[in-house]
């Protein structure tokens, strides 16, 4: 008789990783407080930031993860601080254009400099082979996870 599989015995990476994802999270959430922004918020600029400042907001609130409620909350809160602005769509007035402001590119090199210290601190003990072997699994995840949550969303 096979013994009922349990928590106790079974280790899975995703708890590892939302652990480990949290922790970062935090940590970089504390070192933005001066900057004025929250992790949230941090995230979705570096988004645009890496994709030349403009990108439709479905698209952007979606290569978040984001559902559309949460994505369009943080753009507000963007919006209010004069991060981003918000147009619609010249082609298709229905959809919407996210553009980073003058004052959110003015931000950009702090925001890379709080992501730099967390990232040395979090890396400090790992080798220059284990981060590079880590960061290519990581991205496998990222892309296995995104191919199943797109075939969830299908199917359903």
């Amino acid at each position: 008789m096979t013994q009922a599989r349990s928590f106790r015995t079974t280790n899975h990476i995703s708890g590892d990783l939302i652990i480990a994802a949290r922790l970062a999270q935090d940590l970089i959430a504390h070192r933005l407080t001066p900057i004025g922004i929250t992790y949230a918020q941090a995230v979705t600029l570096v988004r645009l930031w890496r994709r030349g400042g403009t990108i439709q907001q479905r698209e952007l609130i979606e290569s978040l993860a984001l559902s559309r409620a949460s994505g369009t909350l943080v753009l507000q809160e963007l919006e209010e601080k004069g991060l981003v602005q918000r147009r619609p769509d010249e082609k298709d007035g229905r959809r919407y254009i996210v553009e980073v402001t003058p004052r959110g590119v003015a931000i950009e090199a702090d925001v890379v400099e709080a992501f730099d210290e967390i990232e040395a601190v979090l890396v400090a003990n790992v080798s220059a082979d284990g981060l590079t072997v880590s960061q290519e699994v990581l991205r496998d995840v990222l892309a296995a996870a995104r191919t199943a949550r797109s075939s969830q969303r299908e199917g359903s």
